[in-house]
């Protein structure tokens, strides 16, 4: 891809050359653009012929290419070429880990939680069953991305959590099923584009899975396959996988469900999720590794109110994820909280990079502080300020001409209203 970076520079220096020249040299400059191109389809299909996986090997074949930021299709080509071998392991690594299990022991010792937890959708197969063919079960959600999220995985978003669980294998079967019949089934690199690989069991639309920590010996295995799993997820070519999808994707997904109406199966499922990103941050804060989350999120935390540039999205792309990151941590006892009064100014600031992060979303022509203040906070100002407003006046004076006083007339004021209006 350097080589076509370097195609357009070129091409920009021809611009200024008189007509004669652009003629004979465009020509030239169209057809090495060709062969260029035609190279790297080519290396594509020698890639997934190096791929050990027949699944994950016929996905990235059908990589979406419609990247339209050319710096970002080089970053994921690069990135696709190195990861065959990361990606190839992960398999390896499962496979041996596998033939060393004794499945009657694992039915004896997690029969119960295989049943309570329930089956693929697509191949039937509970979690212990999924072991046997090297394989995991996962939970399932409906994902929108930009084409930001192949260098920042924050740029996804969750749109909807489901009860439905499937295995890896199975979802990259439907993938590519689906993918054949439709070239946009994921919903491409658009947030608000609604794709469907498969549906669950109460017809969702399928877009996304997350392999789950259920009990030690399926996190030996999920956490391999959660590679290729995430690297399609997010940039829609399982050779696109990245570390920083792994500290980010399951923790957007525990926020959604954070956010989602309680009920017992929700409960469980927050469980799952939330022992799946502990076991993420235990693994990432291994000793042995040369960068450890633990040590990141602690500077971060520490120096969160010392130096705003800390708040930047710049050292924190998300701060859902970073606040979630730090509440396990506190529950895995890896950092030890400060008092109320730090806290508390902790979250205030939390707050103020929030609304300040939010505020360009919303219409800059709004001109009245209380009303941008409002949007900032996601408020509906019809249903949760005027109509009670309303409700409270026509309560009060009966929906006649009484005059309201005292502390409900200085309310109103406080809105810019009289009892009138």
């Amino acid at each position: 891809m350097e080589y076509n970076a370097q195609l357009d520079e070129m091409s920009d220096h021809a611009n200024k050359m008189k007509v004669k020249g652009k003629k004979e040299f465009f020509p030239q400059l169209f057809e090495t653009k060709e062969l260029i191109t035609e190279f790297y389809e080519k290396l594509k299909d020698f890639q997934s012929g190096q791929i050990n996986n027949d699944k994950v090997a016929a996905l990235n074949a059908m990589a979406y290419r419609k990247v339209t930021k050319k710096a970002l299709q080089r970053k994921l080509d690069a990135r696709t070429q190195n990861n065959i071998g990361v990606i190839n392991k992960a398999y390896d690594v499962v496979k041996d880990a596998t033939s060393k299990m004794n499945f009657n022991e694992l039915q004896e010792k997690y029969g119960g939680l295989a049943e309570k937890i329930g089956s693929c959708v697509f191949s039937a197969s509970n979690f212990i069953e999924a072991l046997k063919e090297d394989d995991c079960l996962c939970l399932t959600y409906d994902v929108g991305r930009s084409q930001a999220a192949i260098m920042d995985p924050t740029q996804i978003v969750i749109k909807d959590v489901f009860p439905t669980y499937i295995t890896v294998s199975s979802f990259m079967f439907s993938a590519e099923y689906a993918l054949k019949a439709n070239s946009e089934a994921h919903g491409g690199f658009q947030k608000s584009a609604q794709g469907e690989i498969v549906k669950g069991i109460a017809r969702e639309s399928i877009t996304g899975v997350l392999p789950l920590y259920i009990c030690p010996e399926h996190w030996t295995v999920a956490k391999q396959l959660m590679k290729p799993a995430l690297g399609w997820t997010v940039t829609l070519d399982p050779l696109g996988y990245a570390f920083s999808q792994v500290k980010t994707v399951p923790f957007m997904v525990l926020c959604k469900l954070y956010n989602m109406p309680p009920s017992e199966f929700t409960e469980f499922q927050i469980k799952l999720v939330e022992d799946t990103c502990m076991e993420i941050i235990k693994d990432a804060s291994n000793p042995k590794n040369e960068i450890r989350l633990n040590e990141e999120v602690t500077k971060l935390f520490e120096g969160y109110l010392k130096d705003p540039l800390v708040r930047t999205i710049d050292s924190i792309a998300n701060n859902q994820v970073f606040l979630l990151q730090l509440y396990l941590m506190a529950k895995l006892d890896m950092i030890k909280l400060p008092g109320k009064e730090h806290l508390e100014a902790f979250f205030q600031a939390v707050s103020e990079e929030e609304m300040r992060r939010c505020t360009h979303q919303y219409d800059p022509t709004i001109t009245d502080v209380n009303e941008r203040l409002l949007r900032v906070l996601n408020c509906d100002i019809e249903r949760e300020i005027i109509k009670p407003v309303k409700d409270h006046v026509t309560k009060v004076t009966g929906g006649g001409d009484k005059k309201i006083t005292g502390y409900a007339a200085k309310f109103l004021l406080a809105l810019g209203s009289d009892h009138k209006e």
